[in-house]
């Protein structure tokens, strides 16, 4: 039953009535509704490992480090959203282990670790137009955000090569340090910074000279950097040591070593930069660190082996891939507390959300296939029908989110009558007051009553 069919916009207080019978049928379809779960399986290449998506979220770009069993190649299969579709594949290096796409989407980067080599393919076409030749085994590749640069870490030749993305060449090969891994660049492309795997330290690349301008000292084996939107601080997680090395970008020095959960191996920060989350592999768990503070403020337990992670671009959610358990753990970070538990492929691994928050793409590297959740209703708060009873749940006001305000007679609403908290109906033109559109949610301007229709 598709709840629309019964209440729509300027519903009148006649039509209200008639579905007063069916309230609580109603307020079942909303809380039962699709909130993250897989809606597609897309086959794709063999050993998916990686996943990245247009700006415009109209393609999605799946990293295969093999096209067939035994083949000298990988491959690119390109999704189309609207189809969750493989619209097309392309062949590119041989191992690839890392995607990126420039900020205008015109080109995807991949590194080719066993051809020592970058793939670049024109979106357009979906071609690849040119192989550059790096440093062996090229690990990881980053654009900078001004599109200008590409910048591959050579793990077997402790160097990074950089790219101009105008005329795909190497235009610099830096020296950095042993066995370099992990690459981020700040938000104003002044500086990228190389965890170094093997020698216990971040390099510092001036992007302006592509020289390095510091040398770090971090903790055993840094597995992954992050930098914060404002560019003023760089997150390392160190691997071995167990603990994450706060940067302070100003002055290129630790200020903070952070003691985490055990293995952690990935960090994913906010869209606002206020908490950084921390993969902690072998511990199976999430650290939450408070940027401001950088405090360790919550420890999470989540599925076996954890890998893999992505926030929605409201900040609400974070999505992590259990690589042991064949599963996605959803943790709020309103609560930092897992709401849900996806059952996804075999062996999950790379995952990335649409710039829309309304699908999420995980790459399941055993099953050679690619879940898609619908994260867009998680974006909502659900119906929990049987609060009805004792009374209204609650809603932060002003609403968070994308929520458009909306007039005292668009809408229908659930509230309570005497002689208990039984759901009924009513228009907002009954009420005289209006309220906000949130999503597929509305809540009134009292802030305190869940609304049960959508725009």
């Amino acid at each position: 039953m598709d709840l629309p069919t019964f209440i729509n916009r300027r519903t009148t207080v006649t039509a209200v009535a008639a579905c007063t019978a069916i309230g609580m049928l109603l307020l079942n379809v909303v809380a039962s509704a699709a909130i993250n779960t897989v809606v597609d399986t897309v086959p794709v290449g063999w050993n998916p490992n990686a996943v990245a998506i247009a700006p415009d979220g109209a393609h999605v770009y799946i990293l295969n480090e093999d096209s067939a069993p035994g083949s000298s190649n990988g491959e690119v299969s390109v999704i189309d959203v609207s189809t969750s579709a493989v619209e097309t594949t392309v062949t590119v290096g041989r191992t690839p282990l890392s995607i990126a796409v420039t900020p205008d989407g015109s080109h995807v980067y991949v590194a080719n670790y066993s051809s020592g080599s970058v793939s670049v393919i024109d979106t357009t076409t979906n071609t690849a137009t040119a192989t550059v030749t790096v440093g062996t085994n090229p690990e990881t590749v980053a654009i900078t955000p001004d599109g200008t640069r590409a910048y591959v870490t050579n793990n077997g030749s402790a160097s990074v090569s950089v790219i101009d993305t105008s005329t795909s060449t190497v235009t610099a090969t830096v020296s950095v340090g042993t066995s370099p891994g992990a690459i981020a660049v700040s938000p104003d492309s002044a500086r990228a910074y190389v965890a170094n795997n093997g020698s216990a330290n971040v390099s510092v690349i001036d992007t302006s000279s592509d020289t390095v301008s510091a040398t770090i000292s971090v903790g055993t084996y840094p597995a992954s950097v992050a930098i914060t939107p404002d560019g003023l601080t760089a997150y390392v997680t160190n691997l071995v040591s167990d603990s994450v090395s706060v940067i302070d970008t100003s002055a290129d020095a630790v200020v903070l070593t952070a003691s985490v959960g055990d293995g952690p191996n990935a960090v994913a920060l906010t869209p606002d930069g206020t908490f950084a989350y921390i993969v902690n592999t072998l511990a199976q768990s999430i650290s939450v660190i408070e940027t401001s503070s950088n405090n360790v403020i919550a420890t999470v337990a989540v599925g076996t082996t954890p890998s893999g992670v992505a926030i929605t671009p409201d900040g609400t959610r974070v999505y992590v891939t259990n690589n042991g358990s064949g599963s996605v753990s959803v943790i709020s970070t309103a609560t930092n507390a897992v709401t849900s538990t996806i059952t996804v492929g075999a062996r999950p691994y790379g995952i990335a959300i649409t710039p829309d928050g309304r699908r999420t793409y995980v790459a399941n590297y055993n099953s050679f296939d690619v879940s898609v959740i619908d994260s867009e209703a998680s974006a909502e708060p659900v119906l929990d029908a049987s609060a009805w009873t004792s009374h209204l749940q609650q809603l932060p006001m002003p609403p968070s989110g994308d929520c458009t305000e909306v007039a005292d007679d668009d809408y229908a609403w659930g509230t309570g009558i005497t002689g208990g908290w039984q759901p009924t109906w009513a228009s907002w033109a009954a009420l005289g007051q209006g309220g906000w559109a949130c999503g597929r949610t509305l809540t009134n301007t009292g802030g305190n009553r869940w609304i049960v229709t959508q725009q």
